[in-house]
């Protein structure tokens, strides 16, 4: 078992693998288009998945190769962050990059592990909704539910919205 500071340690340099992981990728004009782009073809979800994944690999490598390190990778979080904003493919397909270097130094529930939290992850879909947003897409379709919402005694759910105007604004009644 680890001592708690070795797991704030190990915590902190995922933090800090993360922050220099991001800040470097966001400076890329190709990744920046990747990621912001609304309908993704497979070659984009692929690209995606490379530009993320080749990094992450290289320090499950190093994590592997170095026996005194003791720090974990990011190669779960990745697998399952590739999977929300990629979908099913770049989870699986980037889990299984993320995978290849420990599976060759023997860590072999690595690689079905990282693989399905990717393509569990890509089934996710998300939306936050304010109250007046939430009730009209209810009444359109029926199709969603709320996940966290405050709960009366009696099991019954509500919202509470609130619309502030300035008093010159002309609004005098909803």
């Amino acid at each position: 078992m680890l001592e708690p500071r070795l797991i704030l340690v190990n915590l902190l340099i995922k933090l800090g693998v993360a922050a220099a992981l991001s800040s470097a990728l966001v400076r890329s004009k190709e990744f920046k288009t990747l990621i912001f782009r609304e309908q993704r073809a497979t070659k984009h979800k692929i690209y995606l998945t490379l530009w993320m994944a080749i990094p992450i690999a290289l320090g499950v490598w190093i994590r592997c190769s170095v026996k005194s390190f003791s720090a974990g990778d990011l190669s779960l979080e990745i697998a399952l962050l590739l999977g929300v904003v990629g979908g099913r493919l770049s989870g699986g397909l980037g889990g299984a990059l993320i995978s290849l270097p420990a599976v060759l130094y023997g860590e072999w529930a690595s690689l079905p592990l990282n693989v399905f939290a990717g393509i569990a992850a890509g089934q996710l879909e998300a939306a936050e909704f304010g109250a007046s947003g939430f009730a009209g897409a209810w009444l359109d379709c029926k199709c969603i539910d709320p996940i966290v919402v405050p709960q009366e005694k009696d099991g019954t759910i509500f919202y509470i919205s609130v619309m502030i105007t300035r008093a010159d604004s002309g609004i005098r009644s909803l």
